[in-house]
């Protein structure tokens, strides 16, 4: 938009209509490089311009005479007075809209052709759940992931990896990270430590992309806002003392179903489906998709230069709702890239027959093959366990990390691990238990079954399982100024593994209500509790935010916590969301505290706020995993076990 331009040259055509002379002071003013002619004089050191003058430049309803300088810089223009020649000289940057915004930053990296991503997010998955499911069974999965990539625009190349963090019962089971690898024609992943999994574009049906790739910024705008996306400018921010514009860009769901369906051929792709019933069922879930999009672009006002983007998307189809939510920071501008060499690639077609030799492999032997137990293995140590490790789901990491502990141990040689759910391994080691059976399991800490159970985990001298690490409390950096005896009750609150496990027993076990655990723990530990809170501890209604995360063992901390602050008069507020999601907003001044944050675990995001969070003592410690037996086996180390 050049309306500054625009005004200028209708003045210069209507000049005889605002003056005809310089004022008796011998004034001159130049806007942007124009000379203008107006009508002014000097009073009490300030410069007056004729109000007309201000009308038809900036469009201002005035009358009479005003101050020049202070109209101008209002209106985000610079003014400088050169004394020697009596000269003003007036700068103001042209309007830009949020599109030509976009368009200059998509401009800038072009120009800069190469630079880096890094980010996080979270995924929320609402599902509904089949009538046989069991009843603790959540119709919510959570999950946080880490992102980085390298980009090119010319050669066109992107190289993606990704990390997630997937609940399981107590753990975080860390999936390997995924890569992906694109360039204008072909698509890699990896899905196997060795082996690129490899697609040409055109064969997905996503030939638009190609297209896309090839258009300048500002064809590219054009054709987004025939899409319907949305373009808005909010408030300038200010980061690292720098001004930046902020752009939100959205696109609604029928925006978003038309480019999906020409970006990725969606009609002939469901017509690839030979069962017309089929294609037909294929056509009715993509017409009931409910997908909208939401970001943010933080572009620097001198350069043009975009280091920061928010986004979310929000996905409906039938039963199953996502929530997709991710901050990323770009860098290293014009950077030289070198970009991952790929070998030993693979196409689906041949991982899927691949797979489906192994299946009719493992198909063909009707029991899981193990090794056939040597006869000197007659009764030891091994026999008495039966040669078997109880587990729980195959896909949990504490069950790949015993896989690894079997490659590692000559002792677990000739086990089996059994795969089972946590409740029926819980079943499992109950009933041993209770006939004093001897038997070994996969555990870890915090959890209930230690509270339960006299329970010992084996020494592992290799280190297989790794080290224990504590948990911290983090809190935001000013509560002990705002709210000093909370911020001293937190620095105290501290549970052992017993006291701990008593109230995740309560909830997880006994199936009780969060609250009625939570008030009954702390009603009948009341020394306990009042070693943790200082004297005179009043919170006369004030109000605490308190992050959680959704693991047993956390929301059984937040809820101890939260009913200690509540019996002490304090308003808890307590918000349940990943670590990375919690110390993010506690970073910006939001939550107030956080009582499960692993200090290996979650070092990378401790790091990345030192600055803006405080970190106190540990709230539990040695939280670890590994093999566990009860106190009655008289076996100490792993290396024990076929003694």
């Amino acid at each position: 938009m050049k309306l500054l331009t625009g005004c200028l040259v209708m003045i210069l055509m209507v000049s005889p209509l605002v003056s005809t002379g310089h004022a008796e002071n011998d004034l001159s003013l130049y806007i942007n490089d124009q000379e203008i002619t107006a009508d002014m004089y000097i009073e009490n050191g300030r410069t007056q311009l004729d109000g007309k003058v201000v009308t038809d430049l900036l469009g201002l309803e005035t009358k009479g005479y005003v101050p020049l300088r202070e109209v101008f810089e209002d209106n985000n223009a610079t003014v400088y007075f050169e004394s020697s020649t009596n000269t003003i000289y007036v700068s103001k940057k042209e309007e830009l809209s949020a599109e030509d915004i976009v368009v200059k930053a998509e401009e800038f990296m072009e120009k800069q052709n190469t630079y880096r991503m890094t980010g996080e997010g979270e995924m929320n998955l609402d599902f509904d759940l089949p009538e046989q499911a069991p009843e603790e069974t959540s119709s919510e999965q959570n999950m946080t992931f880490n992102m980085k990539a390298d980009v090119r625009h010319d050669p066109f190349s992107v190289f993606v990896v990704q990390e997630m963090d997937v609940p399981m019962h107590d753990l975080s089971d860390e999936v390997e990270g995924s890569k992906l690898f694109m360039t204008d024609e072909k698509m890699y992943q990896k899905f196997e430590e060795d082996t690129w999994i490899v697609s040409e574009l055109d064969e997905l049906g996503i030939d638009g992309m190609q297209h896309l790739m090839n258009l300048d910024p500002a064809s590219s705008l054009e054709l987004s806002k025939d899409y319907g996306v949305d373009y808005s400018l909010n408030e300038q921010v200010v980061i690292d003392e720098e001004d930046y514009y902020l752009v939100n860009i959205s696109l609604d769901q029928d925006g978003f179903k038309k480019l999906l369906k020409d970006l990725y051929d969606m009609d002939d792709m469901l017509d690839l489906y030979e069962d017309e019933e089929v294609t037909k069922s294929m056509k009715e879930v993509f017409d009931s998709l409910d997908i909208t999009m939401d970001y943010d672009m933080y572009v620097n006002k001198e350069t043009f230069e975009t280091t920061k983007i928010e986004s979310k998307i929000d996905y409906n189809i039938e039963e199953l709702s996502m929530s997709l939510t991710q901050t990323a920071d770009i860098y290293d501008y014009g950077v030289e890239l070198d970009f991952v060499d790929i070998e030993n690639t693979i196409t689906f077609e041949e991982l899927h027959e691949k797979q489906m030799e192994q299946f009719e492999e493992e198909f063909e032997k009707p029991e899981e093959t193990t090794k056939e137990k040597p006869e000197e293995l007659q009764g030891t140590v091994a026999e008495k366990f039966n040669f078997e490790i109880i587990g729980i789901d195959a896909g949990a990491g504490i069950m790949h990390i015993t896989s690894k502990a079997k490659d590692s141990y000559e002792s677990l040689e000739y086990f089996d691990s059994m795969h089972a759910s946590q409740n029926a391994m819980e079943a499992e080691l109950q009933a041993s238990i209770e006939n004093e059976e001897w038997v070994v399991a996969t555990g870890w800490t915090p959890h209930w079954k230690f509270s339960k159970w006299d329970l010992e985990f084996l020494e592992d001298p290799e280190g297989v399982y790794g080290e224990g690490e504590d948990i911290k409390a983090v809190v935001r950096e000013e509560l002990e100024k705002d709210m000093e005896d909370v911020h001293e009750f937190i620095d105290e609150f501290y549970m052992t593994d017993e006291e701990l496990g008593e109230v995740m027993n309560l909830i997880d076990y006994k199936a009780m209500d969060e609250e009625k655990a939570r008030e009954k723990w702390v009603k009948e530990n009341d020394e306990i509790v009042k070693d943790w809170v200082p004297e005179d501890f009043d919170g006369e209604g004030k109000e605490v935010q308190l992050g959680y995360m959704n693991w047993q063992c956390s929301i059984a901390q937040a809820h101890t916590v939260k009913e200690v602050l509540q019996s002490y008069n304090y308003e808890v507020e307590l918000i349940e969301a990943s670590p990375a999601l919690i110390l993010t907003d506690m970073a910006d001044s939001g939550i107030d505290v956080f009582v499960s944050a692993w200090e290996t675990t979650h070092e990378t995001y401790l790091d990345k706020f030192e600055d803006d969070i405080e970190v106190l003592g540990p709230v539990y410690e040695d939280a670890r995993i590994g093999l566990v037996v009860p106190s009655y086996v008289d076996v100490e180390s792993i290396t024990e076990l076929n003694e």
